[in-house]
């Protein structure tokens, strides 16, 4: 009877700690590659926005430059320019989405 009882004791006494210890390590795991993660998806977030900004800067250069080459082939008539504008803008867009548009007085 106190051979069994102290067989038990002895299982129960390697593992148990061996449980617990997986149970904590596991729960490290977790929280750090949650952490990580939540890291990656900022910095992913991060570098999009700044891809999407330098693509609309290029994209503006471009649409500022097709104006300027209307400017100078309309030799100066403002109404002229003005109608080149308007085709070239009318045909010019960014993205799937994306279109430029112009204020005037």
């Amino acid at each position: 009877m106190k051979t069994t009882y102290f067989r038990y004791t002895v299982i129960i006494l390697s593992v148990v700690p061996i449980l617990l210890m997986s149970a904590i390590l596991t729960m490290l795991f977790v929280v750090s590659f949650q952490q990580l993660g939540q890291g990656n998806i900022i910095q992913i977030s991060d570098k999009l926005t700044q891809i999407r900004k330098e693509d609309l800067k290029h994209y503006t250069q471009i649409a500022i430059s097709a104006v300027e080459q209307a400017r100078k082939h309309s030799h100066h008539d403002i109404f002229n320019a003005k109608d080149m504008a308007r085709e070239i803008f009318g045909d010019l867009f960014y993205g799937d989405d994306g279109y430029f548009f112009v204020y005037d007085l």
